[in-house]
C-alpha cells in the first residue's frame, strides 16, 4: 500500500463486515506432477526437513543468491521440496513437525522433479495458521506417526518419487512417448524397456565428482590452494577434501515400438547398472575386464523405465529429449495380465 499527499487514514469505530479470511485451494502433492511448469498452486504440507542457509553463484554473472530447502509431506505420504530465496530464506523460523500452508507458489522442473518455489509477487506463506481447515489435524497426525513415516514418504522432487520407480505415471510404448513428447508439457510414461547400448568414451563420462551430500560439481581446488582442501565447488562457492561420484549415464533402450536416447543420473544409474557409482570409478583404468563385465551384464535387461520426454528446440533443430526418473524391476505376471488385456480391448 502506497499513501501520497491526498491520502486520507480514517479509523474505523465498528465495522458492520467482517473482514474475508484468505482462501486456499488446497491440492494433494502427488497432483503437482500433473502441473505445467510455471503454474500456480496451493499446499498444505507438513515441515519434514529444513536445510541449512546456503550459498550459491549464477553461472552467467557469479551473483550470490541465498537458498533454503523445506520438505513438505502430506497425509497421503507424499513430498515435494519447497525453495525459498534471498530474505525469505534468511528469516524462516518454521521446524519439523510445523505445517506451512502456501498461496500460489510456482510449480519448478528439474531433470523431470517437480519443486516449488516461492513466487515473490503472488506467493504467501503461513506456519501453522489457526482457522486454516486441517492444520491441526495434519500436526497431530505427524506427531503420532512421525517415527514410522521415514521409510515411507515418497518425494517427487528428489527423483525417488517411484522408489524403484513406480509412479502415478501411465505405462506405454516408445512410440507413444515420441509421439506426445511434442505437446506443451512433454509427457511422462513408465515403459517396459530393453537396455540396448551404453554410450562410453572419453567424451561422455560415466559420472561426475560433486559436493558430498549436493548434486553440485567439484573441481580440483585451483582457487586457493593454500587453505588445505583439495576440491573446490563453484556453485556452493565452497572448499571439500573429499567428494561423491553421481553417475551421469547415456544410453539407449527401446520396446517393440522403437528406441531412444535417453540420460540416466545418479539413483536411477545405480538401479540400471547394479553399482555405485563410487565403484566405476575405482575400477576404470585399473581393472578394465570387471568393468567390461559389468556393464555387458547391465545390458539386455528388462526393467520398467520412468522416463520423462519433452520436444526442446537447439540451435534450429527440434529434438526429443528424455530422462529416466525410475527404475523398477519387471513383475511378468502384473505384465503379462496387461497385455492380455489390451489384447482384450484390441478384439472389440
Amino acid at each position: 500500500m502506497s499513501l501520497s499527499k491526498g491520502s486520507v487514514v480514517q479509523q474505523i469505530q465498528e465495522s458492520r463486515t467482517p473482514i474475508p479470511k484468505k482462501r486456499y485451494a488446497f491440492i494433494e502433492i502427488d497432483r503437482i506432477l500433473d502441473l505445467p511448469i510455471d503454474g500456480l498452486c496451493d499446499v498444505q504440507g507438513v515441515i519434514t526437513s529444513v536445510s541449512p542457509l546456503t550459498t550459491i553463484y549464477t553461472k552467467k554473472d557469479q551473483r550470490e543468491l541465498r537458498k533454503r530447502s523445506i520438505d513438505l509431506m502430506d497425509r497421503l505420504k507424499c513430498s515435494v521440496e519447497l525453495i525459498l530465496w534471498a530474505k525469505l530464506a534468511d528469516e524462516f523460523d518454521g521446524n519439523v513437525g510445523d505445517v506451512l500452508v502456501e498461496k500460489n507458489v510456482r510449480v519448478n522442473d528439474f531433470q523431470g522433479n517437480k519443486s516449488l518455489n516461492y513466487a515473490s509477487n503472488l506467493s504467501v506463506l503461513e506456519l501453522n495458521p489457526p482457522g486454516v481447515d486441517g492444520c491441526k489435524e495434519l500436526k497431530a497426525w505427524y506427531n503420532q506417526n512421525a517415527d514410522k513415516l521415514a521409510n515411507e514418504v515418497k518425494s517427487i522432487s528428489a527423483g525417488n518419487w517411484s522408489g524403484a520407480g513406480s509412479g502415478p505415471s501411465p505405462m506405454g510404448t516408445y512410440a507413444e512417448l515420441k509421439a506426445d513428447a511434442t505437446s506443451s508439457k512433454g509427457v511422462t510414461l513408465s515403459i517396459p524397456s530393453t537396455i540396448m547400448w551404453f554410450k562410453r568414451h572419453e567424451q561422455a563420462p560415466l559420472f561426475y565428482r560433486s559436493a558430498p551430500g549436493e548434486r553440485h560439481k567439484v573441481v580440483e581446488n585451483t582457487t586457493d590452494p593454500g587453505n588445505g582442501s583439495k576440491w573446490y565447488c563453484p556453485g556452493l562457492n565452497k572448499y571439500f577434501n573429499s567428494y561423491t561420484p553421481r553417475f551421469i549415464l547415456t544410453l539407449s533402450a527401446g520396446d517393440f515400438t522403437g528406441s531412444e536416447v535417453l540420460s540416466c543420473f545418479d539413483d536411477c544409474g545405480k538401479s540400471v547398472i547394479g553399482y555405485d557409482a563410487s565403484v566405476i570409478e575405482r575400477l576404470k583404468g585399473q581393472d578394465e575386464a570387471k568393468l567390461e563385465k559389468i556393464f555387458a551384464e547391465a545390458l539386455f535387461q528388462r526393467k520398467i523405465l520412468k522416463i520423462r520426454a519433452k520436444e526442446e528446440t537447439v540451435g534450429d533443430e527440434q529434438r526429443v529429449k528424455c530422462i529416466i526418473n525410475g527404475v523398477e524391476d519387471i513383475d511378468f505376471a502384473k505384465e503379462s495380465k496387461i497385455l492380455i488385456e489390451r489384447i482384450r480391448q484390441m478384439q472389440k
